[in-house]
C-alpha cells in the first residue's frame, strides 16, 4: 500500500487462499516487489483444494514442510528448499508431516522477473506465460537468513523505504534463481560486462541522488529517468560503486547530517525530514548504527568547538561505508 512515492506502510491486508484454509498477509505492495508472510493451519490430515497463484511467486518455508501435488515438478518443501510457481498451473498441498507450517512469498513484476531469468535461461522470454522452467532451487543460509530478515525488516517498521525493500527483494530474487539455474547444471553466472554506458548511467544516478537527497526516492522511477532497467541499474551500481543504492543514498544523507550538525542545525526533526529519514528516531537510529554516535552527541561537540575530537569520533564512518 504505497502512501507516498518512495514510502510504503506496512499496515497489511489478509486473505485466505481459497479452498485451503491458508492465512496470507501481504506485508508489502510496490511497483516492482510484493511480499506476503502466509500460515497453515495446525491440522492438515488431507489433500487441499485445487488452486494456482494469479502471479508467479518465489514461495519460502519459515518452518514446517509440505508437499505439492501438480505439474510442475516441486515436492516437498522445507526451510531448504524455495518453489517457483507460475501463474495459473493448478496444484494440491499435503502435509505428511502435520500442519501449522508458516513462510513468505516473493512476487516480482512480469518484466523485471523475465529480465532476471533470461541472465541464466535464455528461452525464458519465449514462455511469458510460464517464466520458471524448474519448480523449485535449494535456499542457502545466506539466503535464508536474508528473507527472513527481510521479512522482519519490513514488520518491524510502520513507514519503510520502498527503494530499499525493493532493491534488496531483487537481489534475492537473482540469486536464488541463479542457485536453481546452477544446481539443474543448465547455467553458470555469466559475468557482468561494464562499459561506458554503465559507468555513465551510475554516475548520473550519484549525481540525481546526491543532488536529491530528501526526495522518497523509487527504484522503477530511477530506473525511468535514467532509461535503465531497475534490475540493471542495481547490478551495474554495485558492480561499480561497491554498495547498494539505498546504502549510497543513506550515505550521502548521513554525511550531509554532519556537516549540518557541526554548523549547529537547531532542530533534529526537522533535519531528519529535510534529509529523507521517515522521522526523528528513524535517523537516530540510523546515524548510530552506521556511526556509533547519536546526532545529538555530535551537534554538542560541535558547539563545544571540540572538532577535532568530532573527527576522531568519526573516524569509523568509512569503514561502516564498507560494511
Amino acid at each position: 500500500m504505497q502512501s507516498r512515492p518512495g514510502l510504503v506502510t506496512s499496515a497489511a491486508r489478509s486473505s485466505r487462499g481459497e479452498g485451503s484454509g491458508v492465512a496470507v498477509e501481504w506485508i508489502f505492495e510496490g511497483p516492482l516487489v510484493r511480499i506476503s508472510r502466509w500460515r497453515c493451519p495446525p491440522e492438515r490430515d488431507r489433500q487441499t483444494a485445487e488452486r494456482s497463484h494469479p502471479t508467479p511467486v518465489i514461495v519460502f518455508l519459515h518452518s514446517g514442510n509440505f508437499r505439492v501435488h501438480s505439474s510442475q515438478p516441486i515436492g516437498l518443501l522445507d526451510c531448504t528448499r524455495v518453489a517457483f510457481f507460475n501463474s495459473g498451473v493448478p496444484f494440491r498441498t499435503t502435509h505428511p508431516h502435520g500442519g501449522g507450517d508458516r513462510g513468505s512469498e516473493l512476487a516480482v513484476s512480469p518484466d523485471v522477473l523475465a529480465e532476471i531469468l533470461r541472465r541464466y535461461d535464455a528461452a525464458a522470454g519465449e514462455r511469458p506465460e510460464s517464466p520458471f522452467s524448474t519448480g523449485w532451487g535449494p535456499c542457502a543460509p545466506r539466503a535464508f537468513l536474508w528473507q527472513r530478515a527481510l521479512v522482519r525488516r519490513i514488520l518491524a517498521e510502520h513507514r519503510i523505504d520502498g527503494l530499499e525493500i525493493e532493491e534488496l527483494a531483487l537481489t534475492l530474487a537473482d540469486r536464488l534463481v541463479r542457485a536453481a539455474a546452477e544446481e539443474s547444471g543448465r547455467s553458470r553466472t555469466p559475468p557482468l560486462r561494464l562499459g561506458a554506458r554503465e559507468h555513465e548511467e551510475v554516475d548520473s544516478l550519484r549525481g540525481h541522488l546526491s543532488s536529491h537527497p530528501g526526495r522518497r526516492h523509487r527504484l522503477d522511477a530511477l530506473a525511468r529517468h535514467l532509461e535503465s532497467t531497475p534490475f540493471r541499474l542495481c547490478r551495474s551500481f554495485r558492480a561499480v560503486t561497491g554498495m547498494t543504492i539505498h546504502r549510497y543514498l543513506t550515505r550521502v544523507r548521513l554525511q550531509q547530517a554532519i556537516g549540518l550538525l557541526a554548523e549547529g542545525f537547531p532542530d533534529l526533526s526537522d533535519l531528519a525530514s529535510e534529509l529523507g529519514f521517515s522521522s526523528h528516531s528513524h535517523f537516530t537510529a540510523v546515524f548510530r548504527r552506521r556511526l556509533g554516535e547519536t546526532p545529538e552527541a555530535v551537534r554538542r561537540a560541535a558547539r563545544a568547538g571540540r572538532l577535532a575530537e568530532l573527527g576522531r569520533r568519526l573516524s569509523s564512518i568509512a569503514a561502516s561505508a564498507r560494511n
